[in-house]
C-alpha cells in the first residue's frame, strides 16, 4: 500500500514562501476548474475549488494541505474518496499532480496545470 509522506510543522519562512508563492486565484482555462489558495498563519493552507462560475464558497469544495518545502500535500481522504495530491509551481505556473490507484491495483498520477487570474 503506498502511504503519504509524514509533514512535519512549518516554520514562519516556511509560511511566507507558501503565501508567497500559492496563495489567489488560480484558472484551468481548459476545463474552467478554478482554485483559490489561501495560507493560514498556522500553516495549513486552504484551497476551495470548483469548475465554471462559483456562485458563492459554499458551492465550491474545500481542502486542506500542508506545506512541505515548496510543495503543498494534501494527503488522501478516504471518507470523501480524495486521492493524495501535490501542488507545485512550475514555470510561473501551477502543477496539481493527484496520485491514487486504480480499480487493477495500478498506481496512477494525473497532471493539471493553473495559470494565476488577475
Amino acid at each position: 500500500m503506498w502511504l503519504a509522506p509524514k509533514v512535519s510543522a512549518q516554520t514562519s519562512l516556511e509560511i511566507k514562501k507558501a503565501d508567497k508563492l500559492f496563495s489567489g486565484f488560480w484558472i484551468d482555462r481548459k476545463t474552467s476548474r478554478q482554485l483559490l489558495i489561501g495560507v493560514e498563519k498556522d500553516g495549513y493552507v486552504i484551497i476551495n475549488d470548483w469548475t465554471g462560475k462559483m456562485q458563492d464558497r459554499g458551492s465550491a469544495d474545500a481542502y486542506k494541505a500542508n506545506i512541505k518545502g515548496e510543495k503543498l500535500i494534501m494527503p488522501p481522504e478516504f471518507e470523501h474518496h480524495a486521492p493524495y495530491a501535490e501542488i507545485l509551481i512550475l514555470n510561473k505556473k501551477l502543477i496539481y499532480l493527484t496520485k491514487f490507484k486504480d480499480v487493477t491495483g495500478k498506481e496512477v498520477v494525473t497532471r493539471q496545470s493553473f495559470v494565476k487570474r488577475n
